[in-house]
C-alpha cells in the first residue's frame, strides 16, 4: 500500500493580485509563506514522509521546501503536476477575461473537458499527464508514504477520476491543505480531502464561482 499526501501549494502572489496563473511562474505570497511554515510543522510533528514530490512551478515547491529541509529530503520536480495550460490568458485578471472572452471562459469554469484557451490544454489533457505520472509515482514507492505538492485544478480533476463525481460538484481544496489517497493493488482510495486543521486562521481558498 502506498499512502499518497496531495498537497495544494500556498496561497500565491497571484491569488492575491486575482490573476489566473497555470503555468504562469508567481512565488507565493506572505500568507501562502506563512501556510508553508504552519504546513512543515504538521508534517515533522505528525506524518512520517519517505519522499517529496513538486510541480516545478515555483509556488508549489516552496509550500513544501520547509518540510523537505526539515526532514533532510530533497524534492522531485514533476512538471506532469503543473497547473491546467491557460495559454493566453496566463497572468490575466479573472475579471479580465470574463470580459475579453465571456463564451470561452464559461467553457471554461464549467469545465468542459475539450475545452482549451488559445494555446492552452483541456482539462482532459490535464487529467490524462496527471493520472498518467501519479500512478507511476505509486507503482514505484510501495509500502511507503510520498507527499506531491500540485496546483488546484490537477487536485480537482484527480478527486474527479477517483471519486466519480463531476468537477462542477466538487469544491476547491484549500491553499496548503492535504488530501490524501491510498493506493493498493491498482487502485486508488480517497481518505481525506482538503485537510487544513494545522492553518487556523491563515486558511485560504478559490471562490466557488472560479
Amino acid at each position: 500500500m502506498v499512502k499518497i499526501l496531495i498537497v495544494r501549494h500556498g496561497h500565491s502572489l497571484g491569488n492575491e493580485q486575482n490573476l489566473i496563473t497555470g503555468l504562469y511562474d508567481c512565488d507565493l505570497s506572505t500568507t501562502g509563506y506563512n501556510q508553508s511554515k504552519l504546513l512543515c510543522d504538521y508534517i515533522v510533528k505528525n506524518l512520517k514522509v519517505d519522499a517529496f514530490y513538486s510541480s516545478d512551478l515555483i509556488r508549489a515547491v516552496n509550500t513544501i521546501k520547509p518540510a523537505a529541509d526539515a526532514l533532510g529530503l530533497p524534492i522531485n520536480l514533476e512538471p506532469d503536476f503543473r497547473e491546467l495550460g491557460v495559454g493566453v490568458w496566463d497572468g490575466l485578471l479573472f475579471d479580465d477575461i470574463a470580459k475579453l472572452y465571456p463564451e470561452d471562459f464559461e467553457a471554461w469554469t464549467n469545465k468542459e473537458p475539450n475545452f482549451a484557451p488559445e494555446g492552452g490544454e483541456t482539462w482532459e489533457n490535464l487529467i490524462k499527464r496527471s493520472t498518467k505520472r501519479l500512478s507511476e509515482l505509486a507503482a514505484q514507492n510501495d509500502g511507503k508514504t510520498i507527499m506531491i505538492s500540485t496546483h488546484g485544478g490537477v487536485i480537482k480533476v484527480l478527486l474527479e477520476r477517483f471519486s466519480g463525481a463531476s468537477q462542477n460538484d466538487l469544491e476547491w481544496v484549500s491553499n496548503a491543505s492535504i488530501t490524501e489517497l491510498w493506493y493498493k493493488d491498482g487502485n486508488f482510495e480517497i481518505r481525506k480531502v482538503s485537510f487544513d486543521d494545522y492553518l487556523g486562521n491563515l486558511t485560504t481558498e478559490l471562490p466557488k464561482s472560479v
